[in-house]
């Protein structure tokens, strides 16, 4: 299982969010997923396989939550494609390595957990193949 944080548990706790619900859901997806590490980064959860980071969280603005997909910190050469095919309704491109996914309610997370895991899966084998 994910090497699950006190310091997120506690951040989590003490956090006064309208959308707390998604955000535990979300980190209840995450936690599911072997491999993760997770930590606290620009003040909200983050996940990272083989200490990079590769999924955070993006918690402001209250309206809606985000999960931000990158590849770490690192300056690396841009994929030639988007290593997800499928479209998502709740996934949008910034580049073909840099992907955001939005919620606004519970239900979308729901809705859409097995996409999700699908997205989460998918990024994660684009990482490792990557860093092969």
């Amino acid at each position: 299982m994910i090497n699950s944080n006190e310091q997120v548990s506690k951040y989590l706790d003490e956090l006064n969010h309208p959308k707390k619900n998604i955000i535990e859901e979300l980190r209840s997806i995450f936690s599911s997923v072997k491999e993760f590490s997770e930590t606290i980064k620009w003040n909200a959860p983050n996940y990272a396989f083989n200490h990079q980071d590769i999924f955070t969280m993006k918690v402001y603005p209250l309206k809606v939550v985000q999960v931000i997909l990158h590849r770490g910190s690192k300056v690396m050469k841009m994929s030639i494609e988007k290593p997800i095919k499928e479209d998502y309704s709740f996934l949008s491109w910034r580049t073909n390595d840099w992907a955001i996914m939005s919620f606004k309610s519970i239900e979308d997370i729901r809705i859409y957990k097995d996409d999700i895991l699908k997205i989460i899966n998918c990024w994660m084998a684009s990482i490792k193949s990557n860093n092969t």
